[in-house]
């Protein structure tokens, strides 16, 4: 009876390794992040600027914020501008909009930065973000813009990261 009961115990323990040896083989080959990254190309572009003041009311170009990519096969894309704004003193209601452009033509939400009554110079941070899961292959021309209702307005310590998976 004895020898059943070891020969029972060494079946249950050598099925429970064997059940872990057959996960670890199905999460390392299909689940696990190595193996999508395999088959997989991620590149990145980034960008930063000091300053850039504007006082238009129509979108312009925040120079030098742009890239130039060429995408040979369709790929997903996440696209985030950094920075904060600076808007002028004044005792009126002021608002900057920023948009994310790909070849010509304005991709994501609109950011809207508000203001009202500024005694001071005060920083109002932003994280402007757009991913697209499938953009086909092609050359993109990524840029951003921006407008204010205010006079002259200053973007500062702005950051423009690209990356995309293919």
């Amino acid at each position: 009876m004895k020898s059943g009961k070891a020969l029972g115990a060494v079946s249950i323990l050598l099925a429970i390794i064997s059940l872990g040896l057959g996960g670890y083989v199905i999460y390392d080959i299909y689940l696990s992040p190595s193996s999508l990254n395999d088959s997989s190309s991620i590149d990145h572009w980034y960008k930063e600027s000091s300053t850039y003041s504007f006082d238009s009311t129509s979108f312009e170009y925040v120079d030098p914020m742009s890239f130039t990519l060429e995408l040979n096969e369709t790929s997903s894309i996440y696209i985030v501008f950094n920075g904060f704004v600076r808007f002028p003193i004044d005792d009126t209601y002021n608002i900057v909009y920023l948009r994310i452009k790909i070849n010509e033509f304005y991709e994501g939400r609109e950011m809207t930065l508000e203001a009202e009554s500024i005694d001071f110079r005060q920083r109002y941070s932003f994280a402007l973000q757009y991913f697209d899961p499938s953009l086909p292959p092609n050359t993109y021309i990524i840029s951003i813009w921006a407008r204010t209702t205010a006079d002259t307005t200053t973007l500062g310590e702005m950051s423009l990261y690209i990356q995309t998976i293919s």
